[in-house]
């Protein structure tokens, strides 16, 4: 998961938060399921934060070793003198001032002498010396490998489908099997809040004979929506707790 997905979980933790704290104020004591629960996002929060402050500080570390190679070499560059070459007016000037100095010859044409071949085949080639040396491509020091919170995240993704598998399995008792956010979002959509009727309903479910005494319960005390995600959740763990064929 990239920055773009992780800001977009914190978001939707804050979010979460911030629904859960809110509902605070229906209660004269804040029960303590809501409570945990709220603690429980806090921490997952402030773990992803962690990752990506750690993460963030790496890259921000790299940055600088490299601005600091860069600054030193262009001081070093700085340090090198540079000579303005003389103007033209003074080369002409110290061309005549040389040619006075020497005395004229007249009529004795100077003589060139041209190599022979034999001395040009015997003059080796002097080869020039080639640089072995690439240069540094800046592009490389910043490539990193890439962690923290992608190795993190893929840690969450695969225990995500551990719970998955488990959760097809059967189950003894219905109220060991409901999770912390289950129990909490189950209290909230299905009783309106009211923890004592959740417990109530709960143990009666959990002692029916089987699955269809179960839904008759169901559809005889409340109200619900059965094709609602939330009912439909509950009644996956009926029959986990029922999935045996005698018993329905």
């Amino acid at each position: 998961m990239n920055l773009k997905n992780s800001i977009g979980v914190i978001i939707r933790d804050i979010q979460e938060i911030e629904t859960i704290v809110t509902n605070f104020e229906n209660y004269s004591i804040i029960p303590e399921i809501e409570m945990d629960l709220t603690l429980s996002k806090v921490r997952n929060l402030y773990d992803i934060l962690l990752l990506l402050n750690k993460a963030n500080s790496e890259f921000l570390k790299d940055q600088e070793k490299t601005l600091r190679t860069d600054s030193s070499k262009i001081e070093i560059v700085k340090k090198i003198p540079f000579e303005k070459p003389p103007s033209y007016e003074k080369i002409s000037q110290i061309d005549d001032e040389q040619k006075q100095s020497f005395p004229q010859i007249k009529d004795q044409p100077s003589e060139v002498k041209k190599p022979s071949p034999e001395t040009i085949k015997e003059t080796p080639m002097k080869e020039k010396p080639t640089s072995k040396t690439d240069p540094e491509i800046l592009a490389d020091k910043f490539q990193k490998p890439k962690y923290y919170v992608n190795e993190a995240l893929t840690k969450t993704k695969n225990q995500q489908d551990i719970s998955t598998k488990l959760q097809s399995k059967p189950i003894l008792d219905i109220s060991s099997a409901i999770g912390l956010n289950d129990k909490f979002l189950f209290t909230k959509e299905l009783f309106d809040g009211n923890n004592e009727k959740y417990i109530q309903t709960i143990d009666t479910l959990n002692t029916s004979v089987n699955f269809n005494e179960a839904v008759s319960y169901i559809k005889e005390n409340f109200d619900w929506d059965m094709d609602s995600p939330v009912v439909q959740k509950l009644l996956d763990l009926l029959k986990r707790k029922f999935i045996t064929g005698n018993n329905e």
